[in-house]
């Protein structure tokens, strides 16, 4: 058995068209509304907040639909070297071509 680990990733964000996982294509924000997954660089200049409270918005008593209320922040020092995050920064994943190290392992 082989266990790959990429912090603060999910398999929904790291294995994105890996071939016959269950991956998402969306996901459903606190409005109801159903949010297609994007690409987004596997280095970007924000990161989503990692906190309890954060999980605890986002998991939302089991209905998995808070994700849009985790808040980003900026990853770069100094603050003021942050690009413009984009919109639904939550619902995004890495190109397979980025990770392909990862999808090799995998398969």
């Amino acid at each position: 058995m082989v266990v790959i680990v990429q912090e603060n990733r999910t398999p929904d964000n790291l294995f994105h068209g890996l071939p016959h996982a269950d991956i998402a294509n969306s996901g459903v924000n606190s409005q109801g509304e159903t949010i297609p997954l994007m690409p987004v660089d596997l280095a970007s200049d924000y990161d989503l907040d990692h906190s309890y409270q954060s999980f605890l918005r986002m998991y939302d008593h089991g209905k998995m639909d808070g994700a849009d209320k985790i808040p980003t922040v900026c990853s770069q020092q100094p603050l003021s070297v942050c690009n413009p995050q984009p919109p639904n920064a939550q619902f995004r994943y890495v190109e397979p071509s980025e990770v392909e190290p990862y999808f090799q392992m995998a398969e």
